[in-house]
C-alpha cells in the first residue's frame, strides 16, 4: 500500500501507512504530522525500494483518514493545519484535553471549505485566548458534514468567537452529543446550516449568550436542548426554522417567547412552565398531527437521549 511521508516543522519526517482509501492516525504524533505538515510526499512502492514523490495540498485535502487509538493531548498546544478539506473518520476513538492558544481560526483543524468528520469523541477543551474563531472540533469553517460526533466534559473558553464550531457554519450536523460543562453556552458563533437528532446539555455559569447560537440562519430539529440557566434560544432578528424539538432550562423562569415564530411542534419546559408550540407560535395543549420523527419522539418525548 503507498503511505503518505509528512517533513513537519520541526524537520522530522513521519508517515502515514494506508489501508484502502484511508491513511491511518495512529497517535498524537502522526496527528501533529498531518495537521501541521511542512511539505509532503508520496511513497510509492517499486521492487528497488520507495519513490518519494511531491505532492500538493489539494491531493492532501481530498483525502481520507482513520483515527486508530485515543489521543491525549493532556501538556500539548495545538496549532491546526490549516484549509482541512478532507475526510475523518474517528473510528468512534476519544481525543481529549484539547488545548488551543494564541492562535486564531484554531481547533482540531482550524480553516475548512468542506470537509466531512464522522464517528469521533471529544473529552476537554481548553480555548485559552481571545483572538478569533477557535473552537474545540474547527475554527472556521465554510461548509461542512459532521455526524455521530460526542462531545463531553469541560469546555474552558476565554474570547468571544470560540466554541465547539466558531464561525460561518454551513453544512449539516446530525447526531450529535453534547454534554458538557461550559464558562459558555452558545455552540457557535455563526450557523447557517442543518442540525438535526441531536442532545445538548450545557451546564453552564454564564447567562448571556443564546443557548445554540448567536447568529443562526439555519434549521434546527429533532433536538432536545437542556440548560441550567435563564437563557433565551435564540437572538432576535433570525431566519431560521426549529421544530420537533425540547428546550429544558432547570430553572424557575417566566418563558420569554419571543422567538415564537420560528417554533414548530416544539416544547419550552422550565421548573414552572410548560408551553407546546404549533407552526408559528401557535400555543396548543398537546402535540397534534405533528411531523415528529417517530425514530426519535414518542409521546412528545425524544426517546432516544434521557429527559
Amino acid at each position: 500500500m503507498p503511505k503518505l511521508k509528512f517533513i513537519i516543522l520541526e524537520d522530522k519526517i513521519v508517515e502515514l501507512e494506508s489501508e484502502g482509501y484511508y491513511y491511518f492516525i495512529k497517535n498524537e504524533e502522526d496527528w501533529f504530522a498531518f495537521t501541521s505538515y511542512k511539505s509532503a510526499f508520496l511513497l510509492v512502492s517499486y521492487p528497488s525500494g520507495y519513490v518519494s514523490t511531491p505532492i500538493n495540498q489539494k491531493f492532501i485535502n481530498n483525502q481520507f483518514y482513520k483515527l486508530m487509538n485515543d489521543l491525549n493531548f493532556e501538556g500539548k498546544m495545538l496549532k491546526s493545519w490549516m484549509y482541512f478539506g478532507g475526510t475523518l473518520d474517528g473510528n468512534n476513538k476519544t481525543i481529549s484535553n484539547i488545548y488551543l492558544n494564541d492562535d486564531n481560526n484554531n481547533g482540531l483543524f482550524g480553516i475548512s471549505f468542506h470537509c466531512i468528520i464522522k464517528n469521533l469523541n471529544i473529552l476537554n477543551c481548553t480555548i485559552n485566548n481571545n483572538v478569533a474563531n477557535n473552537g474545540c472540533l474547527i475554527g472556521q469553517i465554510n461548509s461542512g458534514d459532521f455526524s455521530n460526533i460526542k462531545i463531553e466534559g469541560n469546555i474552558n473558553i476565554s474570547g468571544n468567537y470560540a466554541g465547539i464550531i466558531a464561525s460561518n457554519f454551513n453544512g449539516e450536523i446530525d447526531n450529535f452529543r453534547i454534554d458538557i460543562s461550559s464558562n459558555k453556552n452558545n455552540l457557535f458563533n455563526s450557523f447557517k446550516g442543518n442540525f438535526k437528532n441531536s442532545f445538548v446539555n450545557i451546564n453552564t455559569s454564564e447567562n448571556n449568550n443564546p443557548l445554540f447560537c448567536k447568529y443562526l440562519n439555519g434549521t434546527i430539529n429533532n433536538c432536545y436542548f437542556i440548560t441550567n440557566k435563564e437563557d433565551s434560544i435564540l437572538k432576535s432578528n433570525i431566519d431560521t426554522l426549529i421544530s420537533n424539538s425540547i428546550f429544558k432550562f432547570n430553572v424557575d423562569q417566566k418563558i420569554d417567547t419571543t422567538d415564537k415564530n420560528y417554533l414548530y411542534n416544539c416544547i419550552i419546559n422550565t421548573n414552572n412552565d410548560n408551553i407546546i408550540f404549533n407552526k408559528g407560535g401557535e400555543i396548543i395543549n398537546k402535540i397534534e398531527n405533528s411531523d415528529f420523527d417517530e425514530e426519535f419522539w414518542k409521546d412528545g418525548e425524544l426517546k432516544s437521549f434521557p429527559k
